[in-house]
């Protein structure tokens, strides 16, 4: 029976190999971005996430990569992303937030490091970040309604958007000029001080997410109320340092 890797490099070798054998001389690089990069990895739990860059990423060379894709995930490892370097370089100033997650933390497999010299537009940076935590904000409060304040299903909006908004937070800290920290617990505390908000409140969060952490259902519905209020508070910020630079 397949089973999760206990370290990611594990299946590095054959992973490759694989990869080689469906597009030979198509395959460019391949990169291992997330938990798996940042030392947060956790066997059987997390997913292992790869991008495969590609000379052509057309459907009739994409399903070269089927069986190796469903091979693969028996073993957690998620469908890679498969893109070629134009399409990442066109990407850059749609999606800055997942391109500056992905080269704060990877590791190069094989291939040429297609990441690590990419450049990004501190602008296209700062409007991902407003449209996604506007987006969100609002999706919180839809969810709230619909949880009917049942501290299950509050429980698991928490874990379903916690991680979301770390993402966002890196793309907060490059903008203030500052190094993108490895672990969530780090890029938490890092956009906390740089932006006033309340550290503790987003870390426990966290934790009860990875399950480090139990909450009573009297304790979740202040901890919610909490979390929403905070990322209220981020996005005036955000949208207030928008209006600062446009004056500058």
């Amino acid at each position: 029976m397949a089973r999760a890797p206990k370290q990611p490099q594990e299946i590095f070798a054959d992973f490759t190999a694989d990869l080689q054998k469906s597009f030979a001389e198509d395959l460019i690089a391949i990169i291992l971005y997330g938990s798996g990069a940042t030392g947060e990895y956790v066997p059987g739990k997390s997913d292992l996430n790869f991008l495969v860059v590609l000379k052509n990423d057309s459907i009739d060379s994409l399903r070269r990569g089927m069986e190796v894709v469903a091979k693969w995930r028996k073993r957690m490892v998620n469908t890679p992303l498969f893109m070629t370097p134009a399409h990442i370089r066109s990407s850059l100033d749609s999606y800055p937030i997942e391109f500056l997650d992905m080269q704060a933390n990877y590791r190069l497999v094989h291939g040429e490091d297609v990441l690590k010299d990419l450049q990004f537009r501190p602008a296209d940076v700062r409007v991902q970040c407003e449209r996604e935590l506007k987006g969100k904000l609002l999706r919180l409060r839809q969810l709230y309604l619909e949880t009917r304040q049942k501290p299950r299903a509050m429980k698991e909006i928490i874990a379903g958007s916690i991680t979301a908004f770390t993402s966002i937070f890196q793309g907060l800290i490059y903008l203030k000029g500052k190094p993108i920290p490895k672990t969530k617990q780090e890029i938490i505390s890092a956009v906390s001080e740089l932006f006033g908000l309340d550290a503790g409140t987003f870390l426990q969060l966290l934790a009860i997410k990875t399950g480090q952490k139990k909450i009573s259902a009297a304790e979740i519905l202040e901890l919610f109320k909490k979390y929403v209020s905070e990322i209220d508070a981020l996005s005036r910020a955000v949208d207030k340092l928008s209006l600062e630079k446009e004056e500058s």
